[in-house]
């Protein structure tokens, strides 16, 4: 049995490559400053860093994230371990949402920057990225026309999470879904921080613990976007047999149609058998989303398959089914948990 994977669904993208500058700079549209930190919906969805605290050093280190939606737009919300940076440094953390296609991979991300010793906002870019990664923005095209997106920072107000009475820097960015010309509610995928301040580079620091650094992270049990094509052979004995062989696809070592989740994931169609040398050849292809066991040392999923033999009716042989013991393995392409 051979697996093909199944590439993501591929999203249009589009041209730009403006940088806006600080609020403080007055470089936003007269629109957007219709638009105040004030106007920013309560989150109620706040993730600490899943790494815990202090796993990366100084302006690296990001402490939580949130999202939130209201008739502005779409707001996130995220936390460096920090208050300010010394010299020449910046604290950059890029936020990364999913706006369609491949689930749980990044659409669109918001990259902001902040300088000085009490930490403020120095740029914001906005860019849609190729839906190609969860835990970076690949090919990022940064957006000219932003609309009312902008981003505000604030200091020694947000409560750090690890450090009782101690404060962070905050970042609070409005997204107008307009400039990303998104159809759907976006989710908030996850909030990096990246060296050189470049969202396709490989993060520093993420909110959302990246398990598989492939592009690749589940649960045992998720699901995958999968196609693929059996080539197996059954051979009936005695020689002479008629009728047909039907090949099932399972997710489970018992190859037991359990649903609960899984178990038969596709069914060949039936393969009629030559009573010359009684072998029966599948090559039939089938596509679909099917519950998996998933291996997260190896990155694959495991699956297995049966042959059932039905015999020509009226016939006096035996039907019969083989066991549940052969297996292929397949690197998923798309994956959520």
């Amino acid at each position: 049995m051979t697996f093909r994977q199944s590439a993501p669904r591929k999203k249009s993208r589009w041209l730009a490559s403006f940088v806006v500058l600080a609020v403080a700079l007055g470089m936003f549209a007269s629109t957007a400053l219709a638009v105040t930190l004030a106007d920013a919906p309560t989150f109620t969805n706040t993730l600490n860093d899943q790494d815990g605290l202090d796993d990366e050093p100084g302006q690296k280190d990001l402490n939580s994230h949130a999202s939130a939606t209201d008739s502005d737009g779409f707001w996130v919300r995220f936390n460096w371990d920090v208050t300010g940076v010394n010299g020449k440094n910046t604290a950059d953390g890029c936020s990364l949402f999913d706006t369609g296609g491949a689930v749980g991979f990044v659409d669109a991300a918001i990259c902001v920057t902040g300088e000085g010793k009490a930490l403020t906002l120095q740029s914001v870019v906005l860019y849609t990225c190729s839906d190609g990664r969860i835990d970076r923005c690949t090919n990022p095209d940064a957006v000219e026309n932003i609309g009312i997106t902008q981003c505000f920072i604030t200091n020694n107000v947000a409560a750090d999470p690890f450090h009782t009475g101690e404060k962070d820097a905050q970042a609070t960015c409005l997204i107008d879904l307009d400039a990303i010309d998104a159809n759907t509610t976006p989710t908030l995928v996850n909030t990096c921080s990246y060296p050189s301040r470049e969202p396709n580079s490989d993060p520093s620091d993420c909110v959302v613990r990246i398990s598989i650094q492939s592009g690749v992270t589940t649960d045992p049990g998720g699901t995958t976007t999968w196609d693929a094509t059996l080539n197996d052979e059954a051979t009936v004995t005695p020689i002479g047999a008629t009728g047909t062989v039907t090949f099932r696809l399972y997710d489970n070592a018992t190859c037991a149609d359990d649903a609960n989740p899984g178990g038969l994931i596709w069914t060949s169609t039936a393969v009629t058998v030559n009573p010359a040398d009684g072998k029966a050849n599948s090559s039939a292809s089938g596509a679909g989303t099917g519950t998996h066991s998933f291996d997260e040392t190896t990155s694959v999923l495991v699956y297995y398959w049966t042959a059932e033999y039905t015999p020509t009716a009226g016939s006096s042989w035996t039907p019969f089914t083989t066991a549940c013991g052969e297996q292929t393995t397949i690197t998923p392409a798309s994956v959520s948990g």
